[in-house]
């Protein structure tokens, strides 16, 4: 795919060699834009960032992530390649360049499936043999080795073989995605033990209560879920996740709705980071525990910041009411 460079302006030109001329500040800034879901702020400010010397290997790392996001796998596959020619030692660009790749395989016609899952499954094993503690890209050979056929390289034993390096290497992470591995087999009550084993294990700890109370709260048991989640907030009060799926317990419930809504805020707050619930399901989140405190106004207002943020999104937009 040839690759599309934006035209400036003179105005755009002097733009870009102050830019350059500050990299390492502006790359904060454009890193900022990303973390509160601003995408396509962001996207110009790392475009513009490509001719840095100092920080152009991460900048196409960035452009290729927000591609990916976007639902533009090719864009994001030729700036993560990128970002890989100028940086061939970084496992995260290796790590994300395999998912972009993952994203083109389930995308191919069938012809050219093969090829993609074999690009994807190297960069992983790439990424893992740079840097053997990166923990997400061992979770990506997990979902790789339980999701391909053995003839693609798919291979249960391998996949738990990764789940036993996890566990050494973060036993919270460990026990959740061995709880994942249960459930995707079909044994869910192996999968709850687990993750229950791990807050035992590890009682203090605010991602382990995330994990068991996003579970409990999936099983619909939402009195233990909400326990376990306060108690993760307790111990983290800037964890997002648990905010997040706190709020959502509420819900379901049908009670502590300003509890739900002051965790809420807090979420928006710590901006989530990618992965997490984005800041417009958070907001329409918001206005139905604003709804429900009787604050019609309130609600309307938080409908419409979602809408704001995410303009296709019909569920939004149908909660907001005409004038």
């Amino acid at each position: 795919m040839r690759r599309a460079f934006p035209k400036f302006s003179f105005a755009g030109l002097l733009c870009l060699v102050a830019v350059v001329s500050v990299g390492a500040a502006d790359i904060t800034d454009a890193i900022r834009l990303y973390s509160v879901r601003q995408l396509t702020e962001s996207r110009k400010a790392f475009e513009l960032l490509t001719n840095s010397a100092t920080v152009s290997a991460e900048a196409h790392y960035w452009l290729g992530r927000i591609a990916l996001e976007q639902q533009r796998a090719p864009d994001g596959v030729v700036a993560l390649e990128q970002a890989v020619v100028l940086a061939p030692t970084n496992s995260v660009f290796r790590e994300w360049l395999g998912r972009g790749y993952g994203t083109l395989a389930v995308e191919a016609n069938l012809f050219k499936r093969p090829g993609y899952a074999k690009k994807t499954l190297a960069s992983f094993l790439k990424a893992v043999e740079l840097d053997g503690s990166n923990v997400p890209a061992r979770e990506m050979l997990i979902a790789y080795y339980s999701g391909a056929p053995g003839f693609m390289g798919g291979s249960a034993t391998k996949a738990m073989e990764q789940i036993e390096s996890i566990k050494k290497l973060d036993p919270v992470a460990g026990a959740a995605v061995h709880a994942r591995q249960y459930a995707q087999d079909g044994d869910r009550v192996q999968a709850e033990k687990i993750l229950r084993q791990a807050v035992s294990d590890h009682p203090t700890n605010a991602v382990a209560r995330v994990h068991l109370g996003t579970w409990l709260l999936n099983e619909g048991k939402l009195t233990d879920a909400w326990r376990e989640l306060q108690h993760a907030r307790a111990f983290s009060p800037t964890n997002g996740p648990a905010q997040f799926y706190l709020a959502r317990t509420a819900l379901r419930m049908g009670e502590h709705f300003r509890d739900g809504e002051s965790a809420l805020r807090e979420y928006l707050r710590v901006q989530p980071s990618y992965g997490n619930p984005t800041p417009a399901t958070a907001h329409y989140l918001l206005g139905l525990l604003l709804e429900k405190l009787k604050r019609p106004d309130d609600a309307q207002a938080e409908f419409s910041h979602a809408a704001a943020l995410e303009p296709g999104n019909r569920l939004y937009t149908s909660r907001m009411k005409t004038k």
